[in-house]
Formats: structure tokens, C-alpha cells, sequence
């Protein structure tokens, strides 16, 4: 800032040897009006051949009398410091006088030159001093000027901005102070740094001295809120979410930049806020605002919790009940359940909650489907079942494919992956040889063979052959 003041300054010195060099110009012009007086001098020749230097004059003129056709030259006045030169007689040749040489540097000085050098001196030194307040003050404009980087900036709550930076504060600078002239209550100084507490309009003015003078400067603000009303807001539906609808309210400017941390569950539009929901999970939304170099990021969590039922397990036991719960649904909801309409390996046990009871197998590979119609979405639940089979069966079984029971034993059988409550009815092919009881005990009486059955109820018939082998004999 000191070399631009230099620079002009100097501009102005300048300007004033300017005009003291047209000072000179003016006496230059002085020795061409004294150049064009030796011009008027004539070399003529006498009456016995010698050269004579005439001096023309110019006449003064006279009112024409008509006595003589011939005018006579006007005698000139003698000049200031100069000889006056004797008029000769009509028709007589002028007496040549000598000229005196004068230097080539002298050149006579004369009451115009002086009253010009006067006037040049004393513009030289009006323009020198109206150049040099010109300057000042154009410096001092710039350099507010360029100094004032943001005027007008728009930045968030809790931003901290240097004030030595906004306004090119270095250390030319002395008694520096730094004051928030309007909107108070929205920012403080502490030290120069001002600190953006509140939405409004701020001004701040700093007061200084630099090079010996007394200065000051100011600018504005503009706080903007940032941030959000709710640190997590939970989304039910695959409707489209307006994150902006979250932003505070006192919000006067300011549009950030939006995204998503885990766009599988939600994408944002960057610009305008705007939520799409894929799937349930949770995401972080971010909004990032810009102002001069740095930025402040808020976040809020967004929680996708979309309906959906909730089940222990989806395998559940041949004619077992089916229940399940709804999740994630606002209350008074309509909710309709229903199953395929060709299904009849399952029946409701209460439709309104959703409860049934499956009464046919349902491999993995061809479940139960159980629906839920939830508002505009529709929910499902595949169910599988256990398939029934005899339990407590000797090894023999595993190994022949016949149960082997030795005369006057008995064992416990069973039907298994069965739900608890199922109907099961035992019988035996010949009861005097092996008997079963109704809740499935074997009995070997005699030696021979009989066939076990039990009937499931919705399942059909399990069957054993069972073997009483007779002793072997040596």
C-alpha cells in the first residue's frame, strides 16, 4: 500500500517539473520574437560600395494628409534597458552602429518573462498539491476498496470470519479496533474475528491509523441459520422425502449442497433436496454450505422403517399356526390379508390378524404365501413347512428298512415335525403279534410281523414294518 502512495506521489512531482519545463518554453519564445527583430535587418550597399546592415522598422501609422505620398517610418519608443535609435533623415543611409554579442545562454530578461515564470511557479505548485491530495484520496478509496474482500457476504450460523483478512488488515496498520455497528444481537467480535451467531443483517466498521492518518471502513453480512429441526426423522413409506422441510425455519439464505451416505436406502437430489427411497435401512443426509473458501456441514438421520411383517420363523411344523406382526405402520392403518386363491394347504384361523393354520406341506420350494395390503403397499410372507415323519424306530430300520423287535419288548414310536395339537391315530395289521397303543407304544407279543401305521391328521398315513424275530438255534 506505502509504493502505491510512492508512485503517486512521485506522478505528481512529475507533473509539476512539467510545468516548470514549459517555464522555459515561454523564454525560448522570447529569443524567437528577438530572432525575428534580426530578420528586419537588411545588408544594403552604400554609394562608394561598402556594406551597410538597415534596420527595418515598422511604421507607425498616421492619418493620410494627402500632402506626400511618401510615408515616414513612426519613431519607436526605447524599450526598457535598451538604447533608443536615432531616426535618420529622409533619403540619408543609416549609420552602422556595431552589434553587441550577446551569449547564446543569456536571453534578456523581460516583464512577460517574469510575470510567466511567476504564474508557472505558482501553478506548478497548486497542480503538485492538488495532485498529490487527488492521489491520496484515490489511494485511500482503493485501497478500501480492495481491501473489503466480502461486503455483502452471506455465511451460516456459527461461522468465524477473520476480520483482519475481510477487511486487509496487516500490521501497517495501527489502533485497529473492530466494532458491529447493526444487528448486534446476531454476531460478536472477539478479538477480529467475528462470530456468526444468529440469523440477521450485521454491519461491522473498523476504525485505524495508518501512515499518520485517522481512517475507517465498513461492510455487511448476511446470517444465514443452518441446520435442522430434528436430529433423526423416520420415513414409513417409499414416498418421495423433502429433506428441506427439516431445515430450520429462521433460515434466512443460503443453499447447500445435499447427500446421501448410503444411497441403496435413499438417493437426495444434491440440489434440491428431494428424497427417493429404495429400501428400509438408515442413512446419514448431509447439506454442505459454501461460503468464500470454507464450508459447515449439518446432518440429520434418516431412518427408513418401511411396513413389513414380523415373524419368528417362516418354517414352521406340519399343521402348526401361522401368525405375524405388522411393523412400521402408522396407526389406523387399513390392513387386508388374504392367501393365493387356488391355496388349500392353509386355512385362516383369524383373518383379521393374519393367523393360519397350514394343513398340507409346503416344501421350500412351494411355500404358503400369505399377503398383507398395507395403504398403497403390499406385503407378503412365504411360509414352509416341516414334512411329518416317524420317530423312535430301532437302528435296524435304518439299516434293513424294518423295525426289529425282539418277542415280549416294546418301544416308544412318535410322529415327528408335527405340530403340537396335531392329530395323530395309531394302528397295527395284527394286534395279537405287535401291538400299539394310541399314543404310539410298540409292543413285540409273539414271533412274526405286523405293520404299524400312524394317520396324520392332513397329512395322511406313516407306516413300519415291524419284525419279532424267533431265537436262532444252534
Amino acid at each position: 500500500m506505502r509504493k502505491d502512495l510512492i508512485i503517486r506521489k512521485t506522478a505528481a512531482v512529475l507533473i509539476a517539473v512539467t510545468l516548470v519545463l514549459s517555464k522555459n518554453t515561454f523564454v525560448f519564445a522570447a529569443e524567437d520574437t528577438i530572432s525575428e527583430d534580426a530578420v528586419n535587418e537588411e545588408t544594403a550597399v552604400n554609394e562608394s560600395g561598402t556594406e551597410e546592415i538597415i534596420t527595418k522598422k515598422p511604421a507607425a501609422e498616421e492619418p493620410v494628409t494627402g500632402e506626400s505620398d511618401t510615408e515616414e517610418p513612426a519613431a519607436e519608443e526605447p524599450a526598457e534597458d535598451e538604447q533608443a535609435v536615432e531616426e535618420p533623415a529622409s533619403g540619408e543611409p543609416v549609420a552602422e552602429e556595431p552589434v553587441s554579442e550577446q551569449s547564446s545562454d543569456e536571453v534578456p530578461a523581460t516583464k512577460e518573462s517574469a510575470d510567466a515564470e511567476s504564474v508557472s511557479e505558482e501553478m506548478a505548485s497548486v497542480t503538485e498539491s492538488s495532485v498529490d491530495e487527488k492521489a491520496t484520496e484515490d489511494f485511500k478509496e482503493e485501497r478500501s476498496s480492495a481491501r473489503i474482500k466480502s461486503g455483502g457476504e452471506s455465511i451460516p450460523v456459527g461461522a468465524k470470519i477473520s476480520l483482519k483478512d475481510e477487511f486487509g488488515i496487516d500490521s501497517d496498520y495501527k489502533n485497529v479496533k473492530y466494532t458491529v455497528t447493526e444487528g448486534k444481537n446476531c454476531a460478536e467480535i472477539n478479538g477480529s474475528t467475528l462470530v456468526a451467531k444468529k440469523a440477521g443483517e450485521v454491519s461491522v466498521k473498523v476504525t485505524y491509523k495508518y501512515d499518520g492518518e485517522k481512517g475507517e471502513d465498513e461492510t455487511g453480512f448476511t446470517i444465514y441459520s443452518v441446520g435442522f429441526k430434528k436430529k433423526t426423522v423416520i420415513w414409513n413409506d417409499k414416498s418421495e422425502y423433502d429433506a428441506t422441510t427439516n431445515l430450520k425455519t429462521d433460515t434466512v439464505e443460503g443453499t447447500p449442497v445435499w447427500s446421501s451416505s448410503a444411497p441403496t436406502v435413499a438417493t437426495i437430489d444434491p440440489n434440491t433436496g428431494k428424497v427417493t427411497v429404495l429400501a428400509g435401512g438408515n442413512t446419514v443426509i448431509s447439506a454442505t454450505y459454501s461460503y468464500g473458501e470454507k464450508e459447515r456441514v449439518c446432518k440429520f438421520k434418516f431412518v427408513v422403517k418401511l411396513p413389513g411383517l414380523k415373524v419368528s420363523s417362516k418354517l414352521i411344523k406340519f399343521g402348526g399356526v401361522f401368525s405375524t406382526k405388522l411393523v412400521n405402520i402408522e396407526k389406523d392403518t387399513p390392513v387386508s390379508w388374504y392367501l393365493d386363491a387356488n391355496e388349500t394347504r392353509a386355512t385362516f384361523v383369524d383373518q383379521e390378524k393374519g393367523k393360519i393354520r397350514v394343513i398340507g406341506v409346503a416344501p421350500e420350494g412351494s411355500p404358503v404365501l400369505l399377503h398383507a395390503k398395507v395403504g398403497t403397499e403390499e406385503l407378503t410372507a412365504s411360509i414352509t413347512t416341516t414334512e411329518p415323519y416317524l420317530g423312535g424306530l430301532p437302528k435296524s430300520y435304518e439299516e434293513e428298512g424294518t423295525a426289529i423287535i425282539k418277542r415280549k419288548k416294546s418301544r416308544q414310536f412318535s410322529v415327528k415335525g408335527i405340530a403340537k395339537g396335531t392329530t395323530v391315530e395309531w394302528s397295527s395289521s395284527d394286534d395279537e403279534t405287535v401291538s400299539v397303543s394310541s399314543k404310539g407304544l410298540v409292543k413285540a407279543k409273539q414271533y412274526g410281523s405286523a405293520t404299524i401305521t400312524a394317520a396324520v391328521e392332513g397329512y395322511g398315513n406313516l407306516t413300519v414294518e415291524v419284525d419279532v424275530p424267533e431265537p436262532e438255534t444252534e
